[in-house]
């Protein structure tokens, strides 16, 4: 009986936190919604490329921007369909992302246009609107603009 008031305290306390502080609806990584006809530039080190598969595979320092969207990672697959447009992506090793204000990083980062979502995967962390959020995985809808966190860590900083 003890616990479960010291977890309804510990809610209720997150919760009064959380109407004190200005949270707006978040619109994070919105410039990741890959639409066609975008011009996605990608550089890497080295590209391997599978052309009766629509598949791509780049290797070493690989850099993906899109506006004022980056992805850095070490290496990136990817599909697309016949029309050159990416249909699935999948980012390894020292994943970090970058747009406007905020910045993620992980280990593995996926995304899956059918979904119009990606995962960030690998002690995921995100710094955005004067929050850092920590978890074990990041689900970015971006039909929705929403995030949800796998075991969820949130810090606020104050704003100057």
């Amino acid at each position: 009986m003890r616990k479960k008031r010291k977890e309804w305290l510990l809610l209720a306390l997150v919760l009064f936190l959380l109407s004190q502080t200005k949270v707006e609806r978040a619109q994070v990584f919105t410039g990741f919604q890959w639409q066609p006809g975008e011009v996605v530039e990608i550089q890497a080190k080295k590209m391997e490329l599978a052309l009766k598969e629509n598949y791509a595979r780049f290797l070493g320092d690989v850099v993906i921007k899109k506006g004022e969207s980056i992805i850095y990672c070490q290496e990136l697959k990817l599909k697309y369909d016949p029309q050159g447009n990416i249909t699935w992506l999948k980012a390894y090793g020292s994943v970090k992302l970058k747009e406007k204000e905020s910045f993620a990083s992980g280990e593995e980062l996926e995304y899956l246009k059918s979904a119009n979502k990606f995962w960030l995967r690998g002690e995921p962390r995100l710094v955005s609107q004067g929050r850092i959020i920590l978890g074990k995985e990041m689900i970015f809808d971006l039909s929705s603009s929403q995030l949800e966190v796998i075991s969820p860590e949130i810090q606020f900083q104050r704003q100057k």
